[in-house]
């Protein structure tokens, strides 16, 4: 039995940090398959349209992709989040391909439009999955609002029903110190 125990605990230990590894390799290439599903679309879309579109159209187009080639090939820097620090400098990154790819000339495209708010999208989705415990750390931050706020308004109460004793007390001792007060 003793001998049972002594395998089986690190084996499951050992199945724990693989799970935990397969969870966040998972993570890791649902946004990564995000973003190349999108440069897939692009690209199929300038070549499906290569004589109808324009050029302005088409530099936008291309600038786009640049951009999203370049999410792509530095994903790996971009989606690792272990600090505030780091926290930071992702946000930055993130700011900045997101600023670049608003920065791009007007269209009336309307499908260029679409593959600007997917990127914005997928580049949201990723910071909030890789940043870790952001959630929790959100509804936590709620919770301890209301706790104060809820401890505020009761100490508002206790400081009325307080003024409220003392109001009574002073009234009894007046009326005490009354001389018409009967004993």
């Amino acid at each position: 039995m003793i001998l049972w125990l002594i395998f089986f605990i690190p084996i499951l230990f050992i199945q724990f940090y693989y799970w935990g590894k397969l969870i966040s390799i998972k993570k890791h290439d649902f946004i990564l398959y995000q973003f190349c599903q999108l440069r897939r679309e692009i690209i199929k879309y300038l070549f499906d349209n290569r004589l109808k579109i324009s050029n302005k159209d088409y530099e936008i187009t291309r600038k786009l992709l640049e951009i999203l080639n370049d999410t792509i090939h530095h994903y790996n820097i971009f989606k690792l989040v272990s600090n505030l620090n780091n926290l930071k400098i992702l946000m930055k990154n993130t700011k900045e391909n997101t600023e670049q790819v608003e920065m791009l000339p007007e269209t009336n495209n309307q499908n260029i439009h679409i593959f600007q708010k997917q990127f914005s999208f997928i580049i949201l989705k990723a910071f909030f999955t890789f940043t870790p415990f952001l959630k929790h750390r959100f509804i936590l931050n709620l919770i301890i609002l209301l706790v104060n706020t809820l401890i505020s308004i009761g100490l508002i109460k206790l400081k009325k029903e307080l003024d409220y004793t003392q109001w009574f007390k002073d009234r009894l001792e007046n009326q005490k110190n009354s001389p018409y007060a009967t004993n």
